[in-house]
């Protein structure tokens, strides 16, 4: 697993989890239609580690380009930018009338994950620099 990380080109699992969160966030069905929620409030556990993952990859990604474990401002920043774009994304699904909804329960979702995911890229940054 470490080696994948170091083969990687800069900034590919940033770019990935983007492509993947758009898709996810921006398309009207993406998910059959029939799919039901496990439990209630399934959905906001989807929308924590969709912006975990994002803030994650920053951070890991920001790591693999310095080539060592980024400082806690990065963690920060990484989830300060993952929670901007959980906000573009939800007012993205009010302006395009699409069917999605405008949802602060997801925003704080978003949030909550954003900077759980700053956490754990730091962690995955010590673990990638171990010997």
């Amino acid at each position: 697993m470490k080696r994948l990380f170091r083969i990687l080109p800069p900034w590919t699992l940033t770019i990935a989890v983007s492509i993947i969160i758009l898709y996810l966030t921006l398309v009207p069905r993406p998910v059959p239609a029939d799919l039901t929620e496990p439990f209630p409030g399934a959905d906001k556990i989807v929308h924590g580690i969709m912006f975990a993952s994002l803030a994650a990859a920053i951070v890991i990604d920001k790591g693999r380009s310095v080539r060592t474990v980024p400082s806690r401002t990065i963690a920060l920043t990484a989830a300060l930018i993952s929670t901007i774009s959980g906000a573009l994304i939800e007012l993205l699904q009010l302006w395009m009338d699409m069917g999605r909804g405008c949802e602060m329960t997801d925003f704080i979702a978003d949030t909550i994950g954003a900077f759980t995911g700053g956490w754990i890229g730091i962690q995955i940054c010590r673990w990638l620099h171990k010997p």
